[in-house]
């Protein structure tokens, strides 16, 4: 129920109506996490390398010489790292799995529909400017997390459409594929596509005579959108700026430098922001998690922090039972290819979209299916 409450909440967009959205929903998820924790505990190699993560973050923080850190920002930053972290740890069975992945693929339309009541109330448009001008569907928050969020969905309905054979999940996969065209997430389209070809092709309890059909009507469906597309959607697509990331690139790579062997602290990113690049790029955000990470724990913590992760991932597949390998590694690769371009750990449908694949192609063991039971001994 906590899970779903912060669904709702990450829909709503509490920014909309003033309040710092961000802190408010990773609370709530880190709520949610623990609930699911206590009910599920993960294995203690997996809480060690969690913890393990948390360390290298406080010992940033004790050795830092940033004159501005604060304890207050590096708790916030704590949250809002150890949520995804936790999600990651656990494993959830099969009739919980079921109900996060109902919760992420309502996110895209509880967006939409609470940009109609905005608009309506004239808070805010439902479609909106992007920094290349590109007019694009974004519902009650930004169009990158609308994009993420609708791509997610896609994973997702596939996922449940797999493990319950109900046809019109794949329905809600086409709409969502649509939404994300519209809200013009480059990265997110590609992340989507590379882990649905394996979630569906390998991961999906339809028959080759199923598959074959949809592969060639979805194609059918992808030339017909073409035509409802708007051409400054297709040039969004085509084109190769990035949407002001060098100059956020080049900033902060100046930070990094001055402050490559302790970072400035966990958080303190986007307090280190100069107002005037604020109001060029419309963010405080890095969009580039490796980046962000050097600035905030130092050139040698960060390096360590995303080999944990990746180790953490090892430890997740051999603690549990994946039923779809490719499916699986691809997703924990999409992480670390998404952590390139966007605000992988920070942005919860951005995470969303990474972990509906992980959780899709992996089962606990005590849940999976036995090797005899496939093989219909």
């Amino acid at each position: 129920m906590t899970f779903a409450i912060s669904i709702l909440v990450i829909g709503i967009n509490l920014n909309n109506f003033g309040f710092k959205a961000n802190p408010i929903e990773k609370a709530i998820l880190a709520i949610a996490c623990l609930f699911l924790l206590r009910c599920h505990p993960p294995k203690r190699s997996s809480i060690a390398l969690f913890f393990s993560i948390m360390i290298i973050t406080l010992l940033s923080a004790v050795m830092t010489d940033y004159v501005g850190f604060s304890w207050g920002t590096y708790a916030s930053g704590l949250i809002s790292l150890a949520v995804p972290m936790m999600f990651l740890m656990c494993s959830p069975p099969p009739r919980t799995k079921r109900f996060i992945l109902q919760w992420i693929l309502a996110l895209p339309f509880l967006y939409l529909g609470f940009g109609v009541l905005l608009q309506l109330a004239g808070i805010r448009e439902i479609m909106r400017a992007d920094f290349l001008g590109v007019t694009r569907l974004s519902g009650s928050t930004q169009a990158a997390y609308l994009s993420a969020a609708s791509a997610a969905g896609v994973l997702a309905a596939i996922v449940l459409g797999s493990k319950t054979g109900n046809l019109r999940y794949y329905l809600w996969a086409a709409i969502c594929a649509g939404v994300c065209a519209l809200a013009g997430g480059r990265m997110a389209f590609a992340i989507m596509l590379l882990n649905a070809l394996p979630l569906f092709y390998f991961g999906s309890r339809g028959n080759a005579t199923f598959k074959f059909i949809a592969t060639y009507v979805g194609a059918f469906l992808a030339i017909v959108g073409l035509f409802f597309v708007s051409n400054t959607i297709i040039a969004r697509f085509s084109s190769g700026s990035e949407s002001g990331r060098d100059l956020i690139r080049e900033f902060l790579e100046d930070i990094a430098a001055s402050y490559s062997q302790w970072g400035v602290g966990l958080g303190h990113q986007y307090i280190i922001f100069p107002e005037d690049l604020t109001l060029k790029v419309a963010t405080v955000a890095a969009h580039d998690e490796y980046l962000r990470f050097a600035v905030e724990l130092g050139s040698v913590l960060s390096v360590v922090f995303f080999c944990l992760l990746a180790l953490l991932l090892f430890i997740r597949a051999n603690q549990s039972v994946v039923t779809n390998r490719w499916g699986y590694w691809i997703a924990g690769l999409s992480l670390f290819i998404y952590s390139m371009t966007d605000n992988a750990f920070s942005a919860a449908p951005i995470f969303f979209l990474v972990l509906v694949g992980i959780y899709g192609c992996s089962e606990p063991v005590a849940y999976a299916p036995s090797r005899r039971m496939k093989r219909g001994q």
